[in-house]
Order: structure tokens, then sequence, then C-alpha cells
């Protein structure tokens, strides 16, 4: 990561999808690099089938709460509140997107959520 010029960020544990991550910050967006705690859970699953890859992506929104009315709409029962690395989001599970896991966030500037 280094050699690219990006930086290593925190670590975090990603217990919704039993495995542990590393922030690494590239230009104006993040990469988070994850792997499986204790071999179970939704990434080892991911990684039995794959030799790796995108595993989800994470989407910044101007407000969750419209985001989330409109999924619902659409997806209905699919869409899952939860706690996220990042905050308060919503998540889309693979089976709802074709493989990868999407979470939707509200835009975060200096530690607040921007409005």
């Amino acid at each position: 990561w280094r050699s690219m010029e990006f930086k290593l960020g925190s670590r975090m544990s990603l217990p919704f999808l039993k495995a542990q991550g590393r922030r690494v910050i590239a230009g104006a967006g993040d990469v988070l690099v994850v792997s499986p705690i204790r071999g179970r859970g939704p990434v080892a699953a991911f990684l039995e089938r794959h030799e790796g890859g995108i595993v989800g992506v994470t989407i910044e929104v101007q407000e969750l709460r419209a985001t989330e009315a409109c999924l619902r709409a659409n997806l209905g029962s699919s869409v899952h509140r939860m706690a996220g690395a990042f905050g308060p989001a919503i998540l889309l599970e693979p089976s709802v997107t074709h493989g990868v896991w999407i979470e939707f966030v509200e835009r975060v500037v200096g530690g607040r959520v921007e409005r």
C-alpha cells in the first residue's frame, strides 16, 4: 500500500461480517481491507468461493432516512439498519445485490453527520 503512496489508517472490528479490517486512505476515498475472524462468517464464505476481490462497497448519501425509504419501497424487508464501521448504516446483502455487500452511510464532516 505504501508503494502506491496510500496511508494506513485505523484497524476496526466488523462484527456484522465476523471480520476485522484495516482502513487504507486512498486519495479522496478509502479502501477497507478485511479478513475473517476464526474462519467463519460472510467474509470467510466469500473467500471460500473466490481468491479475493471486492466483498462490498460503502456509499455516502445525503440523507440516510430518504435512502432507506427508497430502498424499502423497492426491496422491502431486504433492507437492514445497523451500526456500521462508519456509523449508522443501511446494509444490503449479496443475495439482493448480485454478489456484494452494499452499505449506505450519511456523509460525515468533522465528526458530525453533514446536513
